[in-house]
């Protein structure tokens, strides 16, 4: 994939389009890059997606207004290698936003026992990152990434769980910045993630250590017996132990070390006493 002039830099104009009513941001922004009508700095916020995609075929859902369901088009690292790190990015950016907007305060917790029951055991319940493309707050998904590359660049789509309570997530194992104590709006949430992309992403495009440097620190992967699906019918459990400067997962298996570029991980327990 070539890059079309002037897009592997983070001085990009942002536009801004907001629709009440969408099948998915990813496809909408993908038809309209393929038209010319998209560059770098396209940003595209629904209210509600009828059709919104997570990794894997699944599908990403949410009552009208509830949540933050966005997607961007931000320019791929030069380097090939490093396009691994594009999901990675997001979620740090997406972190750095939610801890911008909560004052950088852990989150207080809301009227939910179950939650605060998975919060007590923590002892931290901050948002952190579970490899490849999820943000968590101890068990629970707070929000996903999908990140699709095309024709040079990053089609990002976010899907961030905001207002809903309990009730509107079902049984669900996850989890609102409201039912977490933190009252605010998509479209504020959707303000603060733009600032934090593109001072995340000139960290992605330096070609150094400093943007996964970050990830490690946010890593809620590390440190845990996972299973990790990589098909429909192989699966592989051990160790996450790191990962690696260009993103892939390090899992040891009774001594054996695999260095997985995708797969769907499953946190079994943790093996960290505290972070």
């Amino acid at each position: 994939m070539n890059q079309p002039a002037g897009e592997a830099s983070t001085d990009w104009l942002w536009r801004i389009q907001h629709v009440h009513q969408i099948g998915s941001t990813n496809d909408e922004l993908l038809a309209q890059r393929q038209s010319g009508e998209a560059p770098v700095g396209s940003v595209l916020v629904s209210d509600q997606q009828l059709a919104g995609k997570g990794r894997l075929g699944r599908s990403w859902l949410a009552e009208p207004g509830q949540a933050l369901l966005m997607s961007v088009v931000l320019p791929l690292p030069a380097d090939p290698r490093r396009w691994g790190l594009t999901p990675l990015a997001v979620g740090v950016a997406l972190v750095r936003a939610i801890e911008r907007q909560s004052g950088h305060r852990q989150p207080s917790v809301g009227p939910e026992g179950v939650v605060m029951t998975a919060i007590d055991k923590d002892q931290t319940g901050r948002p952190l990152l579970k490899w490849p493309n999820d943000v968590m707050v101890v068990d629970r998904k707070l929000a996903g990434i999908l990140v699709e590359a095309h024709d040079g660049v990053a089609i990002c789509g976010i899907g961030l769980n905001v207002c809903q309570d309990q009730a509107s997530l079902g049984e669900l194992a996850a989890v609102s910045l409201a039912m977490l104590g933190l009252q605010t709006s998509p479209l504020l949430m959707a303000d603060l993630l733009m600032a934090e992309l593109r001072d995340v992403w000139a960290t992605l495009l330096a070609d150094d250590d400093q943007l996964i440097n970050q990830y490690r620190r946010l890593s809620a992967t590390i440190g845990q017996e996972v299973m990790v699906e990589l098909s429909s019918t192989q699966q592989l459990r051990g160790l996450a132990v790191d990962v690696t400067n260009d993103g892939r997962l390090i899992v040891d298996e009774a001594g054996q070390r695999h260095l997985l570029a995708s797969g769907d991980v499953h946190h079994l327990r943790s093996l960290k006493a505290s972070r």
